[in-house]
Protein backbone atom coordinates (compact mmCIF):
# COMPACT_ATOMS: atom_id res chain seq x y z
CA UNK A 1 0.00 0.00 0.00
CA UNK A 2 3.20 2.72 0.19
CA UNK A 3 6.38 2.63 -1.10
CA UNK A 4 9.07 0.04 0.50
CA UNK A 5 11.62 3.17 1.97
CA UNK A 6 10.90 6.34 3.50
CA UNK A 7 8.91 8.85 2.27
CA UNK A 8 7.85 11.47 5.37
CA UNK A 9 9.69 14.55 6.05
CA UNK A 10 12.60 12.86 7.59
CA UNK A 11 13.51 11.23 4.59
CA UNK A 12 14.90 12.79 1.46
CA UNK A 13 14.13 10.64 -2.20
CA UNK A 14 16.92 10.88 -4.52
CA UNK A 15 16.63 9.82 -8.03
CA UNK A 16 17.76 10.76 -11.20
CA UNK A 17 15.10 12.11 -13.80
CA UNK A 18 12.39 11.48 -10.84
CA UNK A 19 9.70 12.21 -12.87
CA UNK A 20 9.65 8.58 -13.69
CA UNK A 21 9.20 7.62 -10.13
CA UNK A 22 6.23 9.99 -9.73
CA UNK A 23 4.41 8.15 -11.83
CA UNK A 24 5.33 4.79 -10.81
CA UNK A 25 3.92 5.95 -7.01
CA UNK A 26 0.83 7.47 -8.62
CA UNK A 27 -0.02 4.33 -10.88
CA UNK A 28 0.45 2.12 -7.76
CA UNK A 29 -1.51 4.64 -5.91
CA UNK A 30 1.61 5.58 -3.74
CA UNK A 31 1.81 8.42 -1.54
CA UNK A 32 3.96 10.55 -2.66
CA UNK A 33 7.26 11.95 -0.70
CA UNK A 34 7.40 14.60 1.07
CA UNK A 35 11.08 15.74 0.10
CA UNK A 36 12.49 14.95 -3.31
CA UNK A 37 15.63 15.69 -4.92
CA UNK A 38 15.84 15.24 -8.47
CA UNK A 39 20.12 15.35 -9.38
CA UNK A 40 19.13 15.33 -13.16
CA UNK A 41 18.20 18.92 -12.19
CA UNK A 42 20.94 19.30 -10.21
CA UNK A 43 23.41 18.52 -12.96
CA UNK A 44 21.45 20.47 -15.64
CA UNK A 45 21.89 24.05 -13.26
CA UNK A 46 25.81 22.85 -13.06
CA UNK A 47 26.13 22.45 -16.06
CA UNK A 48 24.56 24.96 -18.21
CA UNK A 49 26.71 27.20 -19.56
CA UNK A 50 23.89 28.46 -21.86
CA UNK A 51 24.92 25.68 -24.69
CA UNK A 52 23.48 22.28 -25.27
CA UNK A 53 24.71 19.48 -23.38
CA UNK A 54 23.84 15.84 -23.03
CA UNK A 55 22.58 15.17 -19.73
CA UNK A 56 21.22 11.18 -19.42
CA UNK A 57 22.49 9.93 -16.38
CA UNK A 58 25.45 8.08 -18.13
CA UNK A 59 26.44 11.59 -19.11
CA UNK A 60 26.67 12.74 -15.54
CA UNK A 61 28.20 9.85 -14.50
CA UNK A 62 31.40 10.51 -16.91
CA UNK A 63 30.76 14.09 -16.11
CA UNK A 64 31.68 13.46 -12.28
CA UNK A 65 34.19 10.29 -13.25
CA UNK A 66 32.57 7.83 -13.07
CA UNK A 67 31.12 4.97 -14.88
CA UNK A 68 27.54 2.87 -15.46
CA UNK A 69 26.29 0.21 -17.90
CA UNK A 70 27.42 1.02 -21.73
CA UNK A 71 24.65 3.25 -23.86
CA UNK A 72 24.36 -0.17 -26.08
CA UNK A 73 23.44 -2.15 -23.52
CA UNK A 74 21.13 0.97 -21.91
CA UNK A 75 19.86 1.45 -24.65
CA UNK A 76 19.24 -2.48 -25.22
CA UNK A 77 17.74 -2.82 -21.91
CA UNK A 78 15.13 0.70 -22.31
CA UNK A 79 13.96 -0.65 -25.58
CA UNK A 80 12.56 -4.03 -23.79
CA UNK A 81 11.39 -2.11 -20.58
CA UNK A 82 9.47 0.07 -22.99
CA UNK A 83 8.63 -2.93 -24.90
CA UNK A 84 6.52 -4.05 -22.50
CA UNK A 85 4.99 -7.56 -21.14
CA UNK A 86 4.85 -11.02 -20.62
CA UNK A 87 8.82 -10.82 -20.61
CA UNK A 88 10.44 -14.34 -20.00
CA UNK A 89 12.48 -15.00 -17.13
CA UNK A 90 16.42 -13.85 -18.37
CA UNK A 91 14.46 -10.81 -19.64
CA UNK A 92 12.83 -10.00 -16.12
CA UNK A 93 16.57 -10.68 -13.99
CA UNK A 94 18.03 -8.61 -16.81
CA UNK A 95 15.31 -5.70 -16.14
CA UNK A 96 15.62 -5.86 -12.56
CA UNK A 97 19.84 -6.35 -12.49
CA UNK A 98 19.54 -3.03 -14.62
CA UNK A 99 17.22 -0.86 -12.70
CA UNK A 100 19.53 -2.01 -9.27
CA UNK A 101 22.82 -1.04 -12.04
CA UNK A 102 20.71 2.45 -12.20
CA UNK A 103 20.34 2.71 -8.18
CA UNK A 104 23.65 2.01 -7.11
CA UNK A 105 24.99 4.43 -10.28
CA UNK A 106 22.97 6.97 -8.76
CA UNK A 107 23.42 6.45 -5.03
CA UNK A 108 27.30 6.77 -6.35
CA UNK A 109 26.65 9.88 -8.02
CA UNK A 110 24.79 11.43 -5.67
CA UNK A 111 27.99 10.97 -3.10
CA UNK A 112 30.14 13.38 -5.76
CA UNK A 113 27.70 15.55 -6.53
CA UNK A 114 26.45 16.46 -2.73
CA UNK A 115 29.53 19.72 -2.52
CA UNK A 116 27.49 21.21 -6.03
CA UNK A 117 24.02 20.52 -5.05
CA UNK A 118 22.13 23.62 -4.72
CA UNK A 119 20.53 23.40 -0.92
CA UNK A 120 17.70 23.96 -0.06
CA UNK A 121 16.72 24.45 -3.55
CA UNK A 122 16.98 21.26 -4.67
CA UNK A 123 14.22 20.34 -3.19
CA UNK A 124 12.14 23.09 -4.57
CA UNK A 125 13.24 21.71 -8.04
CA UNK A 126 12.27 18.16 -6.96
CA UNK A 127 9.26 19.04 -5.91
CA UNK A 128 8.20 20.06 -9.19
CA UNK A 129 9.28 16.61 -10.19
CA UNK A 130 6.28 15.37 -8.42
CA UNK A 131 3.97 18.19 -10.69
CA UNK A 132 5.27 17.03 -13.82
CA UNK A 133 4.21 12.94 -12.85
CA UNK A 134 0.84 14.49 -12.29
CA UNK A 135 0.56 16.02 -15.54
CA UNK A 136 2.19 13.41 -17.81
CA UNK A 137 -0.26 10.84 -15.72
CA UNK A 138 -3.39 12.43 -15.85
CA UNK A 139 -2.47 13.65 -19.98
CA UNK A 140 -4.54 15.80 -22.38
CA UNK A 141 -8.06 14.74 -23.59
CA UNK A 142 -7.51 14.68 -27.93
CA UNK A 143 -10.10 14.67 -30.52
CA UNK A 144 -8.87 11.26 -31.48
CA UNK A 145 -11.41 11.01 -34.50
CA UNK A 146 -10.80 14.21 -35.96
CA UNK A 147 -7.02 13.57 -35.83
CA UNK A 148 -7.49 10.76 -38.01
CA UNK A 149 -9.44 12.54 -40.23
CA UNK A 150 -6.89 15.01 -40.72
CA UNK A 151 -3.84 12.72 -40.61
CA UNK A 152 -5.73 10.96 -43.41
CA UNK A 153 -6.07 14.32 -45.63
CA UNK A 154 -2.58 15.95 -44.52
CA UNK A 155 -1.09 16.77 -47.56
CA UNK A 156 -4.05 17.96 -49.59
CA UNK A 157 -4.69 20.21 -46.69
CA UNK A 158 -0.84 21.50 -46.40
CA UNK A 159 -1.12 22.56 -50.33
CA UNK A 160 -4.73 24.28 -49.40
CA UNK A 161 -2.40 26.58 -46.33
CA UNK A 162 -0.06 27.44 -49.22
CA UNK A 163 -2.35 28.41 -51.42
CA UNK A 164 -3.71 30.28 -48.94
CA UNK A 165 -1.02 32.08 -47.22
CA UNK A 166 1.86 31.83 -49.25
CA UNK A 167 1.12 34.90 -51.65
CA UNK A 168 4.72 35.76 -52.51
CA UNK A 169 5.47 31.98 -54.19
CA UNK A 170 8.30 30.88 -51.02
CA UNK A 171 6.99 27.07 -51.45
CA UNK A 172 7.38 24.82 -54.43
CA UNK A 173 5.47 21.94 -54.15
CA UNK A 174 5.41 20.88 -50.16
CA UNK A 175 8.90 22.23 -49.62
CA UNK A 176 10.42 25.96 -48.67
CA UNK A 177 12.97 28.00 -50.92
CA UNK A 178 15.11 30.08 -48.65
CA UNK A 179 16.62 32.09 -52.16
CA UNK A 180 13.15 33.20 -53.11
CA UNK A 181 13.03 34.38 -49.18
CA UNK A 182 16.08 36.20 -49.59
CA UNK A 183 15.08 37.59 -52.54
CA UNK A 184 11.85 39.31 -51.04
CA UNK A 185 14.14 40.39 -48.07
CA UNK A 186 16.53 41.98 -50.63
CA UNK A 187 13.87 43.44 -52.13
CA UNK A 188 12.82 45.04 -49.46
CA UNK A 189 15.88 46.38 -47.74
CA UNK A 190 13.86 49.09 -46.09
CA UNK A 191 11.35 47.59 -44.21
CA UNK A 192 13.57 44.00 -43.20
CA UNK A 193 16.21 42.79 -41.65
CA UNK A 194 17.15 39.39 -41.23
CA UNK A 195 20.04 37.66 -39.00
CA UNK A 196 22.51 35.75 -40.85
CA UNK A 197 24.72 32.88 -40.08
CA UNK A 198 29.00 33.34 -40.46
CA UNK A 199 28.36 31.55 -44.15
CA UNK A 200 26.02 34.43 -45.17
CA UNK A 201 23.22 32.24 -45.18
CA UNK A 202 19.75 33.40 -43.94
CA UNK A 203 19.41 32.28 -40.20
CA UNK A 204 15.80 29.77 -40.30
CA UNK A 205 15.50 28.09 -37.08
CA UNK A 206 12.70 28.67 -35.24
CA UNK A 207 13.83 31.25 -32.91
CA UNK A 208 15.18 33.55 -34.84
CA UNK A 209 11.67 33.22 -36.89
CA UNK A 210 9.75 33.72 -33.54
CA UNK A 211 12.35 36.75 -32.58
CA UNK A 212 11.77 38.30 -36.44
CA UNK A 213 7.76 38.05 -36.03
CA UNK A 214 7.71 40.08 -33.31
CA UNK A 215 9.50 42.64 -34.79
CA UNK A 216 7.32 41.60 -38.18
CA UNK A 217 3.95 40.91 -36.91
CA UNK A 218 3.06 40.75 -41.01
CA UNK A 219 5.09 37.59 -41.15
CA UNK A 220 3.64 35.78 -38.25
CA UNK A 221 1.27 33.44 -40.72
CA UNK A 222 4.57 32.30 -42.58
CA UNK A 223 5.84 31.52 -39.55
CA UNK A 224 2.25 29.17 -38.33
CA UNK A 225 2.70 27.77 -41.70
CA UNK A 226 6.20 26.60 -42.12
CA UNK A 227 5.49 25.39 -38.62
CA UNK A 228 2.40 23.59 -39.52
CA UNK A 229 4.55 21.92 -42.78
CA UNK A 230 7.04 20.22 -40.80
CA UNK A 231 4.36 19.34 -38.29
CA UNK A 232 4.87 15.19 -38.04
CA UNK A 233 1.89 13.13 -39.18
CA UNK A 234 -1.01 14.10 -36.17
CA UNK A 235 -1.09 9.79 -35.90
CA UNK A 236 2.46 10.00 -34.41
CA UNK A 237 1.59 12.03 -31.11
CA UNK A 238 1.42 9.50 -28.03
CA UNK A 239 -1.96 9.47 -27.46
CA UNK A 240 -2.81 6.28 -25.50
CA UNK A 241 -5.57 4.50 -25.45
CA UNK A 242 -7.29 6.28 -23.12
CA UNK A 243 -7.42 9.35 -25.88
CA UNK A 244 -4.89 11.25 -23.80
CA UNK A 245 -1.84 12.62 -24.80
CA UNK A 246 1.12 12.40 -22.56
CA UNK A 247 4.76 14.01 -23.01
CA UNK A 248 8.11 14.11 -20.91
CA UNK A 249 8.05 17.86 -20.16
CA UNK A 250 11.96 18.13 -20.04
CA UNK A 251 11.84 20.64 -17.35
CA UNK A 252 14.78 22.93 -16.67
CA UNK A 253 16.03 21.51 -20.02
CA UNK A 254 16.52 24.79 -22.24
CA UNK A 255 19.72 27.23 -21.88
CA UNK A 256 17.30 29.95 -19.71
CA UNK A 257 15.91 26.92 -17.49
CA UNK A 258 12.85 26.39 -19.40
CA UNK A 259 11.08 23.12 -20.13
CA UNK A 260 12.26 22.05 -23.16
CA UNK A 261 9.97 18.94 -24.41
CA UNK A 262 10.70 17.17 -27.55
CA UNK A 263 8.43 19.26 -30.58
CA UNK A 264 7.45 16.22 -32.13
CA UNK A 265 5.34 15.01 -28.56
CA UNK A 266 3.76 18.09 -27.20
CA UNK A 267 1.06 19.42 -28.74
CA UNK A 268 1.68 23.03 -27.36
CA UNK A 269 4.84 23.20 -29.16
CA UNK A 270 3.23 22.42 -32.56
CA UNK A 271 1.43 24.96 -34.79
CA UNK A 272 -1.18 26.78 -32.58
CA UNK A 273 -4.58 25.41 -34.89
CA UNK A 274 -3.45 22.23 -33.47
CA UNK A 275 -4.23 22.77 -29.95
CA UNK A 276 -8.18 22.85 -31.20
CA UNK A 277 -7.02 18.95 -31.98
CA UNK A 278 -7.64 19.41 -27.42
CA UNK A 279 -11.35 18.36 -26.49
CA UNK A 280 -12.77 17.80 -23.30
CA UNK A 281 -14.72 14.66 -22.33
CA UNK A 282 -18.30 14.40 -22.12
CA UNK A 283 -19.27 16.45 -19.04
CA UNK A 284 -15.98 17.86 -18.13
CA UNK A 285 -14.91 21.77 -19.47
CA UNK A 286 -11.13 22.65 -20.17
CA UNK A 287 -9.49 25.87 -19.52
CA UNK A 288 -6.35 26.91 -21.46
CA UNK A 289 -4.63 29.29 -18.81
CA UNK A 290 -1.38 30.97 -19.23
CA UNK A 291 0.68 33.14 -16.68
CA UNK A 292 0.78 36.60 -18.03
CA UNK A 293 4.73 38.18 -17.61
CA UNK A 294 5.29 35.95 -14.96
CA UNK A 295 9.46 36.69 -15.62
CA UNK A 296 8.55 40.57 -15.00
CA UNK A 297 6.63 40.12 -12.31
CA UNK A 298 9.08 37.21 -10.26
CA UNK A 299 11.66 39.98 -11.33
CA UNK A 300 10.17 43.46 -9.82
CA UNK A 301 9.61 41.21 -6.29
CA UNK A 302 13.37 40.27 -5.76
CA UNK A 303 14.89 43.00 -7.06
CA UNK A 304 12.59 45.49 -5.11
CA UNK A 305 12.23 48.15 -8.32
CA UNK A 306 9.16 50.07 -7.67
CA UNK A 307 8.92 50.87 -11.45
CA UNK A 308 9.37 47.80 -12.58
CA UNK A 309 6.40 46.85 -10.05
CA UNK A 310 4.40 49.61 -11.55
CA UNK A 311 5.09 48.02 -15.16
CA UNK A 312 3.64 44.47 -14.38
CA UNK A 313 0.82 46.02 -12.46
CA UNK A 314 -0.46 47.94 -15.07
CA UNK A 315 -1.08 44.79 -17.35
CA UNK A 316 1.06 45.44 -19.83
CA UNK A 317 4.53 45.81 -19.18
CA UNK A 318 5.96 46.47 -22.59
CA UNK A 319 3.33 49.26 -22.97
CA UNK A 320 4.06 50.76 -19.37
CA UNK A 321 7.86 50.50 -19.82
CA UNK A 322 7.97 52.47 -23.37
CA UNK A 323 6.22 55.23 -21.50
CA UNK A 324 8.25 55.52 -18.24
CA UNK A 325 11.45 55.76 -20.15
CA UNK A 326 9.58 58.39 -22.60
CA UNK A 327 9.18 56.53 -25.45
CA UNK A 328 5.32 56.63 -25.80
CA UNK A 329 3.44 59.72 -24.52
CA UNK A 330 1.19 58.60 -21.04
CA UNK A 331 -1.67 58.40 -23.29
CA UNK A 332 -0.73 55.91 -25.35
CA UNK A 333 -2.36 52.24 -25.79
CA UNK A 334 -1.02 49.31 -27.92
CA UNK A 335 -2.81 49.89 -31.03
CA UNK A 336 -1.75 53.80 -31.17
CA UNK A 337 1.85 52.74 -30.36
CA UNK A 338 1.92 49.03 -31.47
CA UNK A 339 5.69 49.21 -32.90
CA UNK A 340 6.91 51.00 -30.15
Amino acid sequence: EEAPYQCDQSAVVVAYAAQAEMLCHLALNWPMPKRVVDLHFEYLRHTNNGLKRDSGLLDALRGFGLSGVSVGEKTRLRQLSMRGGPYNASEARALVEYCGEDVDATAQLLERMRPVIDWPRAEVRGEFSKSGARIQWQGIPMDTELITRIDAHLDSIKYGLIEAVDEFDFYEGLAFKDHRFRSFLGGKRQKYSWPTLPTGRLKMDRDTWKEQCEIYPELEPLRQLRKTMVQVRLADLPIGKDGRSRYYLGAFNSKTGRHYPKGRECIFAGPRWTRGLIKPTPETALAYVDWASAEIGIAAALSGDSKLAEAYRSGDPYLAFAKQCGAAPPEANKQSYKAV
